[in-house]
């Protein structure tokens, strides 16, 4: 874990930004580098160590994009992820998916596999998700596409993307296990840090 130097902040704790932080706690089944976009700050009274990272919800929302975006073939646990990142109850999930909640949760556990047409189905619903509020609303269909608002030019770009490379996309096959998996990802600039439970989502994105 990498630091810059130190920052004063404003309630009198020393603040460092970190340039390289590895999310371990996440629970993602693959490594997660977030980059000059983590503070951790000592308490000066107390000595007390905080990290802080910034909208976490958009945060696992921007992971989810980019997992789905790959077409390295998707395992058990990283379905679970994606499932749980979006806090998606599974029987409603496998139902989507046209597939029995018993094969749904073997292919969780790693012991199935989804076909590809499905997986590709998961992809398609779990990147349009990321851009809704509740993404359960939208799995039981209880949105209506006239009642949503604009999206925002940003999530219509995002979206044109996605669907530029979906179309296109050849889920590989073979997963060859011992290919680590990692996803970097940073913010606009580090000012965004500040306030950061009031950040809005879209901001983090994939470091190139």
């Amino acid at each position: 874990m990498k630091d810059h130097p130190k920052m004063q902040h404003e309630h009198g704790a020393d603040v460092r930004v970190v340039e390289s932080y590895v999310f371990d706690t996440l629970g993602a089944p693959f490594r997660v580098v977030l980059e000059d976009s983590v503070t951790v700050s000592v308490d000066a009274v107390t000595g007390e160590e905080r990290v802080s990272i910034p909208d976490i919800t958009g945060l696992m929302r921007e992971i989810v994009r980019c997992r789905v975006l790959d077409p390295i073939k998707l395992s058990g646990p990283e379905v679970r992820f994606v499932r749980r990142s979006l806090n998606l109850p599974a029987n409603k999930l496998a139902e989507f998916l046209d597939v029995q909640p018993e094969h749904y949760s073997r292919c969780e556990a790693g012991s199935r596999v989804l076909s590809s047409m499905a997986e590709r189905l998961l992809r398609l619903f779990a990147f349009s998700a990321t851009h809704y509020k509740n993404p359960q609303e939208l799995l039981d269909g209880a949105i209506r596409l006239s009642e949503v608002p604009r999206p925002l030019p940003k999530h219509a770009e995002r979206r044109a993307t996605f669907m530029d490379v979906f179309i296109r996309m050849k889920i590989e096959a073979v997963r060859h296990i011992e290919n680590e998996i990692e996803y970097v990802f940073s913010r606009s600039t580090t000012e965004d840090i500040a306030g950061c439970a009031d950040c809005p989502d879209g901001d983090w994105q994939r470091a190139a």
